[in-house]
C-alpha cells in the first residue's frame, strides 16, 4: 500500500519515475506481509520501460531502502526475488549518499 508518509518522504521525492513505477508493480505482487519472494522481471516491465531502465530502477529502490534482493538472479537462469522493506524512512535528502 502506498501510504501518506511514503508520499511525503524525502526518499519518494528523489526517486526517478521509473523507480516509482517499479515499486508500485512490486507492491501489486505482494500478497502477504513480509513476503520474501516477490518476482518482477524485465520482461513483465517491458510495457513500461526498457530493460536497462528497469535494472537502474531496481538498483535505486534497493540503494534508497525500498527493497532488498532476497535471491540474486543471473543471465537467463534465475530471476531476482525482492522483499519490500521500510529502510527508506531513514533516508535523508541532505545526505543522500549515506547507506540506509
Amino acid at each position: 500500500m502506498v501510504t501518506k508518509d511514503l508520499l511525503k518522504s524525502d526518499a519518494w521525492a528523489v526517486l526517478r519515475h521509473s523507480s516509482r513505477v517499479g515499486y508500485i508493480h512490486l507492491l501489486a505482487k505482494c500478497f502477504r506481509p513480509n513476503q520474501e519472494q516477490i518476482e518482477l522481471t524485465c520482461q513483465e516491465m517491458r510495457r513500461f520501460m526498457d530493460p536497462g531502465t528497469f535494472v537502474k530502477a531496481m538498483e535505486e529502490l534497493e540503494r534508497i531502502g525500498f527493497i532488498e534482493i532476497t535471491r540474486k538472479g543471473g543471465l537467463h537462469r534465475y530471476q531476482n526475488f525482492y522483499r519490500i522493506v521500510r529502510k527508506w524512512i531513514q533516508f535523508n535528502v541532505k545526505n543522500p549518499h549515506v547507506d540506509v
